[in-house]
Formats: structure tokens, C-alpha cells, sequence
């Protein structure tokens, strides 16, 4: 068994298939969702996919993220395979506060931005949860796409 993952680790090939399957992946599953979201008729408007956001010095990215004329703020999404870890919350609330400096000119009119991490279970069971809780107010939630409607998205 070692010997087999040195082999893979020292050739390139290997390594490079692996990743590109991985991301072939999530790619399909970013080119499922976002068309989905602006099926919803909800008011989201597409902003753009792998956005970076300048948080602590350093780059973050958000797989995607759009723009609720309705409601007025900016929904930034991320995809995750597996659990969701304290880790993941931890990122997207420095992305969601990056985001609030450094990004968009904010306007007082506007709402601010939520972050939603989608995870996708090994069974393909989808849950989402939303970055900051104290921003999961009516005004939001009447606009964003429920659990059941993200899972019948990533099905598609």
C-alpha cells in the first residue's frame, strides 16, 4: 500500500487526474446551482463565480455570488462536500466581513451580505447554513432558496 501511494505521489499524472476529477466536480456542481438560483424568479442577479475577497491580509475565495435587487444584499455562496466543521463557519464570517469592507461600494440602503454554506453529504442529503445566524431574518429568508429546493438544484 505505501509503495502504491509513493508511485502516485511521484507521478504527476496521477496526481494532476485526481485533481481534475475533483474539480470537474465541483464545477458541475457550481454550473447546476447558479443557473438554478436565477431560475428561482426570487431577484438574485448573477455577480460571479470564485470571487476573491481580501480578508486578513490574505485572499479568500467564495464559489459564488450574487446580488438580491428585492431585498437588496449580496448572497455569497460556498460549496462543501461533507459535515460542516466550526472551521467552515469561521471562513466564510471572515468572507462575509471581507466582503463588507472590501468589497461592493455599500450602500446604507442595502442590506448586508450573507454567506451561505451548502454542504452535500455522502448519501446527497443538502443543508445550508447561513453566515452570520443573527442575519437569518425574515427579510432574508423570505428571498433565499430553502434546503429542499437546493437539493432539487444540485439534482438537476
Amino acid at each position: 500500500m505505501e509503495e502504491q501511494c509513493m508511485q502516485t505521489a511521484n507521478n504527476p499524472e496521477k496526481v494532476k487526474g485526481l485533481y481534475v476529477r475533483r474539480g470537474a466536480e465541483r464545477q458541475a456542481q457550481l454550473d447546476k446551482l447558479w443557473p438554478a438560483i436565477l431560475g428561482l424568479d426570487r431577484g438574485f442577479g448573477f455577480s460571479g463565480k470564485n470571487v476573491r475577497v481580501p480578508a486578513d491580509g490574505r485572499n479568500l475565495y467564495v464559489n459564488l455570488a450574487f446580488y438580491n435587487f428585492i431585498c437588496r444584499f449580496d448572497l455569497l455562496i460556498n460549496l462543501k462536500n461533507g459535515p460542516l466543521t466550526a472551521q467552515d463557519v469561521k471562513r466564510m464570517e471572515k468572507i462575509v466581513t471581507g466582503y463588507t469592507s472590501h468589497g461592493a461600494q455599500w450602500n446604507p440602503m442595502c442590506l448586508l451580505p450573507i454567506g451561505m454554506i451548502v454542504c452535500v453529504d455522502k448519501t446527497g442529503k443538502v443543508t445550508s447554513h447561513l453566515v452570520p445566524e443573527d442575519r437569518s431574518s425574515a427579510e432574508y429568508r423570505k428571498v433565499l432558496p430553502t434546503d429542499a429546493e437546493l437539493a432539487q438544484m444540485m439534482k438537476r
